[in-house]
């Protein structure tokens, strides 16, 4: 039978408070909140929830450029409160650690835990807010295709 993989990006290592912080990596989590949040509401709308969530003032847009950054560090634990606030099991701990896929990839892939994956969550927003933006993301940013072995 025929089927289609849902198109994912994955970390090689953690990004965020006292992760490892690879460039690639970090470019790959910066790249991913631009679409979330830069594209997908109006710029009032998207002040007043990091307001109401406590993170950055979105006024400037957040750089993808592979350094770690305070701002990253505030959206990334933005982001995981308005998860944990929609329903999401997330960890609010401010990292984005990489989704296993040596058995496979499912979308339903949880944490040990029994938690939902910040970086699946990311993924699925940017597709939802901006497909074409999230498909193109690999090539724009220069991350491979495939999974490492």
């Amino acid at each position: 039978m025929a089927y289609k993989l849902f198109p994912f990006h994955n970390l090689d290592a953690s990004v965020g408070k006292g992760a490892i912080n690879r460039a690639d990596d970090v470019r790959l989590v910066q790249a991913l909140i631009e679409i979330c949040i830069g594209a997908s509401r109006g710029l009032e709308d998207v002040r007043r929830k990091c307001k109401e969530l406590g993170g950055p003032e979105p006024g400037k847009k957040l750089a993808v450029n592979g350094v770690y950054s305070d701002d990253l560090a505030a959206y990334i634990e933005m982001i995981q409160r308005h998860l944990k606030k929609a329903g999401k099991s997330v960890t609010v701990d401010g990292k984005v650690t990489p989704v296993p896929v040596s058995r496979g990839f499912d979308l339903n892939t949880r944490t040990r835990a029994g938690g939902d994956y910040t970086l699946l969550m990311l993924n699925r927003t940017a597709v939802e807010t901006d497909s074409e933006a999230f498909l193109e993301l690999g090539r724009k940013i220069g991350v491979n295709f495939g999974i490492p072995m």
